[in-house]
């Protein structure tokens, strides 16, 4: 399954080749992980800026450690149309536990 996640993977290109007009509303939470460093040590800092500049360095852009904001954001080429696209200040692994994250999923379940 982690083939699936590549820029490139088949399962990718089917999803956005899809011509058929969708109406489903789909929520993306989108996470930049950035670089937190109130009541780190130095070397704790140190670490997490080469490993978020490493990840930059992979994905070509800002990630959630393990995506691409670009890909998080974009669906059908940009061509979605009930796409709700929620970018949170955590990597991947907080999205449910961060209170904007909570906030984005329950106004849309509520909507």
């Amino acid at each position: 399954w982690l083939a699936d996640l590549a820029v490139d993977a088949a399962i990718l290109k089917q999803l956005n080749s899809l011509e058929e007009p969708s109406n489903v509303p789909y929520l993306v939470l989108a996470g930049e992980n950035l670089i937190h460093n109130s009541g780190q040590s130095r070397l704790n800092r140190l670490a997490q800026k080469l490993l978020d500049q490493s990840l930059d360095t992979i994905f070509g852009e800002q990630n959630d450690i393990a995506v691409g904001l670009s890909s998080l954001r974009t669906i059908r080429g940009g061509a979605y149309p009930k796409v709700h696209v929620v970018t949170l200040p955590c990597n991947h692994f907080e999205y449910y536990r961060h209170p904007q994250g909570q906030a984005a999923i329950k106004q849309w379940l509520t909507a």
